[in-house]
C-alpha cells in the first residue's frame, strides 16, 4: 500500500488507495496501484503544470499556467511555494512577469521556469523574477532540466527541438532537432544520458490526439544519438523524474503514473488521475509531487 497526500486549500489530507487492477491497459500494473479518481479537489492552483523540490530551501514549487489558453502571454500565471510537508506557504509566491509557467528546474539559489516568452530565472531568496532568456523561434516551450555543467535544456513540443542555455550566453541555442524526438515533453538527466518522454505524433491539434502513443527515449548527451529505448509505446507522456532506482513518467491523456526501469521497461505504478503533468521528487522526504492540471490538485506520493 502506498501513501498519497493531496494538497487541499487548507491542509494536506492523508489518503490511502487500495490496489485496483485494470484489464484495459497494455502495460502490466505494479502492485498495488493507486486509484486517485475520488480525491478531493482544491482551489490554490489553476492548471498546475510542474512540481519541483529544492532541498536547499526545503520547499516545493508549483507552476500554475492559469486560464483556458495556456499559450497566451496574458500575465496570468504564477508559482506557488509549499513547505516540505506540502502545506502552502505562499499561494502566489511569484506572479509578476509570468504568463503560463511550465517546467521547473533549479541550480543553487535560482529557479529556471519555462514560460511562453522565454526561460524565466527566479531568485529563490528574494522571490523575484530576475530576467528571461530568449528561446529563438520556439513554438511550444514545455519542460526543462538543469545539468551539472550549468546548462539548462528546454523542450519545444511543436517543433521537435531541445534548446540549451548556459550563463554567459545571450540567448538559448537549438541543441538538438529531429523528428525522432516525437513531440518531446519531459526531460531528466542520469549520468551522460538524457531521458525524454514523448507525446507521440499529433494528428489533431485541437484535441492533441495522436496517431500512436509516445515513448521513453534515451539520448546520449555526448553524441546526441536518440535511442528507441524498448520501443514500447506507453502513453501521451508529459513529465519524468528519477526517484531511487527508477524513472517515473506521467501519461497525461491516460491519467497514469508509469514506473520505468533504467533500461526503459515500463509498469503502471498508479492510475485514476486526470491529466497529470510534470512531476518532481524529493530525496529527503521520499515523496513524488504530482500536478493534476484539469482538477487543480497536487498529490504527494510516498515512494519506498
Amino acid at each position: 500500500m502506498k501513501k498519497l497526500l493531496v494538497v487541499s486549500s487548507l491542509a494536506v489530507l492523508n489518503l490511502i488507495f487500495v490496489a485496483c487492477a485494470s484489464t484495459q491497459t497494455p502495460l502490466a500494473p505494479a502492485h498495488p496501484t493507486i486509484d486517485a479518481s475520488k480525491a478531493p479537489r482544491e482551489d490554490i492552483f489553476d492548471s498546475p503544470e510542474s512540481v519541483h523540490w529544492v532541498p536547499e530551501a526545503r520547499s516545493w514549487f508549483v507552476s500554475s499556467m492559469g486560464g483556458s489558453d495556456i499559450l497566451a502571454k496574458d500575465n496570468y500565471g504564477w508559482i506557488t511555494r509549499l513547505d516540505e510537508k506540502g502545506n502552502v506557504t505562499s499561494a502566489r509566491w511569484v506572479q509578476k512577469g509570468l504568463h503560463a509557467p511550465g517546467g521547473i528546474c533549479h541550480m543553487g539559489n535560482e529557479l529556471f521556469v519555462v514560460d511562453r516568452d522565454g526561460l524565466a530565472i527566479i531568485d529563490i531568496t528574494k522571490g523575484q523574477l530576475i530576467t528571461k532568456v530568449e528561446l529563438p523561434g520556439v513554438q511550444f516551450p514545455n519542460d526543462d532540466v538543469c545539468a551539472k555543467d550549468g546548462s539548462v535544456y528546454v523542450t519545444d513540443m511543436s517543433a521537435n527541438k531541445i534548446y540549451r542555455w548556459k550563463k554567459g550566453m545571450a540567448k538559448a541555442e537549438v541543441w538538438l532537432e529531429s523528428p525522432d524526438l516525437d513531440t518531446p515533453n519531459g526531460l531528466e538527466i542520469v549520468g551522460n544520458t538524457m531521458y525524454v518522454v514523448t507525446w507521440g505524433p499529433i494528428v489533431d491539434p485541437a484535441t492533441s490526439q495522436t496517431s500512436r502513443l509516445g515513448f521513453l527515449k534515451p539520448i546520449d548527451m555526448k553524441t546526441k544519438k536518440i535511442s528507441a529505448g524498448t520501443g514500447i509505446p506507453v502513453g501521451n507522456m508529459d513529465g519524468i523524474t528519477k526517484a531511487g532506482n527508477f524513472l517515473y513518467g506521467t501519461d497525461w491523456m491516460g491519467g497514469r503514473l508509469i514506473r520505468f526501469e533504467l533500461n526503459g521497461k515500463p509498469t503502471i505504478f498508479a492510475k485514476g488521475f486526470s491529466h497529470i503533468a510534470d512531476i518532481g521528487y524529493s530525496e529527503e522526504t521520499k515523496m513524488l509531487g504530482i500536478p493534476e492540471m484539469s482538477t487543480n490538485r497536487v498529490y504527494f506520493l510516498e515512494i519506498k
